[in-house]
């Protein structure tokens, strides 16, 4: 019976070093989890600032061809708009 109960406990040791490995692997994917969810977050804001700045830069393209215009209708009788307020 020593045999046979000797092979237990090995396997019973066994057992339990793969189940700390898995618990180890399980705590790792957990940190990975929280890593790609926090890139997730940056990547959006990320996102938001781009369109802010595509936003103002089209804003800037309107101020440049309003500068622009009084140059090119210098003959014109209409007063011209150099600020535009949107709705």
């Amino acid at each position: 019976m020593s045999s046979a109960a000797a092979s237990l406990r090995a396997q019973v040791e066994e057992k339990k070093i793969e189940y700390q490995n898995l618990r180890y692997i399980c705590d790792l994917s957990h940190k990975l989890d929280l890593q790609f969810n926090e890139l997730c977050y940056r990547m959006d804001e990320l996102n938001r600032g781009y369109a802010v700045v595509a936003q103002v830069m089209n804003n800037w393209k309107g101020v440049f061809l309003s500068a622009n215009m009084p140059e090119t209708q210098e003959n014109s009788v209409e007063p011209t708009t150099f600020v535009k307020i949107p709705n």
